[in-house]
């Protein structure tokens, strides 16, 4: 029996392990990486969209690689040939090639791909079956382009559609609510080449009819009509709906606004109903932050937005920081002169410590804001009264006459024009202000002077993800009457340096200084900068940039012999479309008192 079980034990033995090797080589390598070659001005990380299939997904953390099986890879080459095509590029040739790890347990995907020649646009035709005006074709022509798709540029499927939305909205734009849009476009691959057909029957022009506020309030009702940008019986307009939403939720008075259209096409006629829903009446936040002057800073903010009055918010809050610590109350009016204008009363008490002095302020400023075409355009007055006690400041002169105790009325108005894309992360477009203070005596002021700051900026998108940007700061002050250069109270003047102004030297520190190394402040600024923001990786970008400037001591003073330039780069991280900024700036040609370098980290672009 003994003798029985050897030869059973070897046999089963045979049998077995084989079986285990089989069943190991069924077991299939894991995709470890995608690379791609080639692909010219296609996006890499569009392309790895539609192969997603195979390509490894999740963080470093947490890390999903997909098999490695021949013809999944396959068939997503095939996807991207399609994408390719959808490109312009219809000869493109795709292959790959898979490169296993020592292990044979991991392989890598490297995907080349040569493009060929890609077909252009040669014509755009717009057909039209109705009554447009040849101005209005011209607009759809024009709107087309912008997509861009128009002569002798490269055709992409994804341009094609994108174009029949834009002539669908420039048509309703137009009134033509019921307008019928077919599109065409005829591939001619040998000679590479596609012809762009838009036919379109236009129908009858509406125009808005009956307007529905569902609400109670009479009052509310009312604040909704005088937001509103259209009227019973005007023609109608697409960009009228979206800009009265956006002006009733800029309020702030209401969680949501809704307003939906019914179109009547017999009569065409589009009736509205307007939904807005009140927020709540009161609100508390809290915020928390970190700077590199005021290094840890808190505040608390208690929102009435109805006080007294639906038009009325009051804020109640309190800050504190290493550099700053105080109190606000303000009162905030919309409708004062009319719509879209604001009047505010603010009262504010703090302490500041900074580089260039220390002091407790009281203040009382009111101010009256008035914006005109559609915000891209404002004004606003804020006079003040200013009490202030002045700890310490920096200087090497003994004041003419004791200024620890400092009372100022001061008229302070300006004009604003924003023309961007987006408001925190501009793409294209550009700002404009200019401010002007006045100090007189004769309204009680210790201090005579009058201070004007011009600002400019400008942001270019040439392609992708890439912003070309650009800032020019000019301003001064000059003291008159029997106000000397030297009694100009310090948190008066004119300061530059920081993540906000000249990032190659500290806040408030370009200019002069005191024998102590402390900013003493200027009558003349000038600064600028150039910037170039960049894409890396998802919702990482970079950024490289010259800056450029300084503060001189003289009124109307600018000897552009003496500026300071400082180069650097840095990372920016968007959170809910807000860039978190770090910034390192190098100082080409410093003042040897101060570092050559700064770090800066900051919630915001730096212009």
């Amino acid at each position: 029996m003994r003798l029985l079980a050897v030869p059973l034990l070897i046999a089963f033995l045979l049998v077995s392990f084989p079986a285990q090797g089989a069943a190991q080589e069924s077991q299939l390598p894991e995709i470890s990486k995608v690379s791609i070659r080639g692909g010219g001005e296609i996006d890499h990380d569009e392309m790895k969209s539609v192969i997603s299939e195979i390509v490894p997904s999740g963080t470093f953390l947490r890390r999903t690689y997909p098999e490695f099986d021949r013809f999944k890879v396959e068939r997503n080459m095939e996807y991207l040939r399609q994408f390719l095509a959808g490109n312009g590029y219809y000869r493109s040739l795709v292959t790959w090639r898979p490169v296993y790890e020592k292990n044979k347990r991991r392989v890598a995907v490297e995907i080349n791909i040569k493009l060929g020649k890609h077909v252009v646009v040669s014509e755009v035709r717009i057909n039209v079956k109705g009554s447009l005006a040849p101005e209005q074709v011209a607009l759809i022509r024009e709107a087309v382009y912008g997509v861009p798709l128009k002569e002798g540029e490269r055709f992409s499927v994804q341009r094609f559609k994108k174009a029949k939305g834009v002539v669908k909205n420039t048509l309703l734009e137009m009134g033509y609510a019921s307008a019928v849009v077919n599109s065409k476009g005829e591939v001619r691959r040998k000679e590479r080449r596609v012809e762009v057909i838009f036919s379109i029957e236009p129908g009858p022009p509406y125009v808005f009819g009956n307007i529905e506020i569902r609400t109670e309030d009479e009052t509310l009702r009312n604040l909704v009509i005088e937001n509103l940008t259209y009227r019973t019986g005007e023609p109608s307009s697409l960009s009228k709906l979206f800009e009265s939403k956006r002006r009733l939720v800029a309020l702030g008075y209401f969680e949501s606004v809704s307003i939906t259209s019914e179109i009547d096409a017999r009569a065409a006629v589009i009736s509205t109903v307007v939904t807005p829903v009140r927020r709540k009446t009161m609100t508390l936040q809290l915020g928390i932050g970190a700077g590199r002057v005021d290094k840890l800073r808190g505040r608390v903010k208690l929102i009435n937005r109805h006080f007294l009055h639906l038009n009325r918010t009051l804020e109640i809050s309190a800050r504190a920081s290493f550099a700053s610590q105080g109190a606000a109350v303000s009162i905030q009016q919309t409708g004062f002169l009319g719509a879209k204008s604001n009047l505010s009363l603010l009262f504010d008490i703090r302490r500041d410590d900074f580089p260039s002095y220390e002091a407790d302020f009281f203040i009382f400023s009111p101010e009256v804001r008035k914006d005109f075409s559609h915000g891209l355009f404002s004004v606003h007055f804020n006079p003040a009264a200013i009490r202030s006690e002045i700890k310490s400041q920096a200087g090497d002169t003994n004041l003419a006459r004791g200024l620890q105790d400092i009372f100022l009325v001061t008229l302070m108005g300006g004009i604003d024009i924003t023309a961007t894309d987006n408001p925190v992360d501009p793409f294209n477009g550009f700002t404009m202000s200019a401010d002007i203070e006045i100090s007189p005596a004769f309204l009680g002021s210790d201090e005579e002077y009058v201070k004007t700051v011009f600002e400019a900026a400008g942001y270019f998108n040439p392609a992708g993800g890439i912003v070309f940007a650009k800032k020019f700061q000019l301003g001064f002050l000059s003291p008159f009457g029997q106000t000397s250069r030297d009694e100009v109270p310090p948190f008066t003047r004119l300061f530059a340096g920081g993540n906000k102004s000249m990032r190659g030297f500290p806040f408030q520190e370009l200019g002069p200084l005191d024998s102590r190394g402390d900013p003493v402040g200027g009558n003349s600024l000038i600064t600028g900068a150039f910037e170039v923001r960049f894409p890396i990786w998802r919702k990482i970008g970079g950024v490289a940039f010259l800056d450029y400037g300084n503060v001189f001591p003289k009124s109307f003073d600018y000897p552009f012999g003496d500026l300071r330039y400082a180069v650097g780069t840095g990372l920016r991280y968007k959170v809910a479309g807000i860039p978190i900024a770090v910034d390192f700036g190098y100082a080409l040609n410093h003042d040897s008192r101060l570092k050559r370098y700064q770090f800066f980290l900051d919630v915001g672009h730096a212009f």
